[in-house]
């Protein structure tokens, strides 16, 4: 709008007691006391929109069914110009070249408040939400060049404020890259959870988030209203350590994914209040932007189970490492305080593209000659030899073939040393840096 305005969501927890048909939402500029017209809502969240930049009284009270009020919840709140959420990404498109694609949208508006676009990658192709997949790029234009690989991407726009899109755009990619690539190892973490956990527990079901109150610090347990929200609600983060790492036995380039199974919960809705469970598209309402599921990577160059130094924890994102060994941890974050994510399901991949080396007219004398593989393959697939100008009886003998290299050398029909010439073709994957 001209002069630019501004839009607040909030929310606000339940009372732990009664049983709640309403909330009265009052608010001013701060300090003002020239309230705008009051809202009447039936859940815990509301959005304030139209208003100009600055500070805001807001006041929040519950309507019971009994017709009573409760007191007045008072908070302040800040508007500012790039409080407004950026708009759907449109024309999201793929052009796959080889092993690379292409990524173009169109821009997304108000063209005054966008400061970037999000990116994000799941390898799945069904079922994919934005806070289940991977970070792959923060671009600043509308195109972007990425790695040719299967899966789901997603793009949001991001405002100067750091709000996104409410809407994710979509487009899934079936293409196969023109490298193949081989999943040489692979993680998969599953209900009970059994690695270390750090402000996260699994609760028969899921993992979820801890709560941010000692319950067992309360003078009364039965003080508490929601056992799982506690006096404080959830922690704002927490995570949880895959229980394996992966050890590759020597430096090599390799593609890492993830895939992460998730939704959210709202734990101070009062379902049993609602007439119709099946009028939300979401059981668990509205609240996508309210939590997120990251994987995290760290990585070494050393041995593992020596004295390795790691790198930190850093968010993974798809595409090509440089390591020895890996381990990983999912990091789960609420952005209000009754809303926890629930994971079911935690996955990585470690993929190593396939090589291919030649050679041709290779001269090798009568003492035989040593080829290596440069760089080394990580495993050796198959090798072929074309042999040229051999006579009746002559032969090759093949030694020490690994994934570094092979010994070869011609024999006569008698058993001595001659010099031939070949032509060779090694397949296999990985490179040891």
């Amino acid at each position: 709008t001209t002069p630019a305005t501004s839009a607040l969501t909030v929310s606000w927890l339940a009372p732990d007691v009664g049983h709640v048909t309403g909330y009265i939402v009052r608010y001013a500029p701060k300090g003002t006391g020239n309230w705008f017209p009051s809202l009447t809502v039936s859940s815990p969240q509301t959005d304030l929109r139209n208003l100009d930049p600055g500070a805001y009284d807001v006041w929040v009270r519950a309507i019971f069914d009994n017709g009573q009020l409760s007191d007045w919840l008072k908070g302040v709140l800040s508007a500012s110009i790039f409080a407004g959420y950026p708009g759907a990404v449109p024309s999201f498109t793929i052009a796959v070249a080889g092993d690379s694609a292409t990524l173009q949208w169109g821009a997304a508006t108000p063209a005054e408040i966008i400061s970037h676009y999000e990116i994000r990658h799941s390898s799945a192709l069904t079922g994919v939400t934005w806070q289940t997949a991977n970070i792959l790029r923060i671009a600043s234009g509308t195109q972007v060049q990425v790695p040719a690989i299967r899966g789901t991407f997603l793009i949001k726009a991001v405002s100067y404020a750091g709000l996104q899109s409410k809407l994710e755009t979509i487009i899934i990619n079936a293409v196969d890259p023109l490298t193949k690539l081989n999943a040489v190892e692979a993680l998969e973490e599953e209900p009970p959870f059994p690695g270390m956990k750090n402000g996260t527990y699994f609760d028969g079901s899921a993992l979820r988030l801890g709560g941010a109150s000692d319950l067992f610090a309360l003078d009364d347990w039965f003080e508490v209203g929601d056992f799982f929200l506690g006096t404080d609600g959830y922690l704002t983060e927490g995570h949880y350590d895959f229980v394996d790492t992966v050890d590759l036995g020597a430096v090599y380039t390799s593609r890492v994914s993830s895939q992460i199974e998730a939704l959210g919960e709202r734990s101070s809705d009062d379902v049993f209040g609602l007439v119709n469970f099946f009028e939300r598209d979401d059981f668990f309402g509205d609240i996508g932007g309210l939590w997120s599921v990251t994987v995290e990577v760290s990585t070494t160059d050393d041995d593992p189970g020596g004295s390795p130094v790691w790198t930190d924890w850093a968010p993974l994102v798809t595409g090509d490492i440089s390591a020895r060994a890996y381990r990983f941890r999912a990091k789960m974050a609420s952005f209000q305080q009754d809303v926890t994510p629930l994971v079911t399901s935690l996955a990585v991949t470690v993929d190593m593209p396939d090589r291919v080396i030649a050679g041709n007219d290779i001269v090798v004398s009568g003492a035989g000659l040593t080829i290596p593989f440069t760089p080394a393959f990580r495993s050796l697939q198959g090798l072929s030899i074309a042999a040229q100008g051999l006579a009746t009886g002559d032969y090759y003998e093949i030694t020490a073939k690994d994934e570094t290299g092979f010994h070869i050398a011609f024999k006569n029909a008698g058993g001595s040393a001659i010099t031939r010439t070949l032509d060779y073709v090694a397949k296999g994957h990985g490179s040891i840096q």
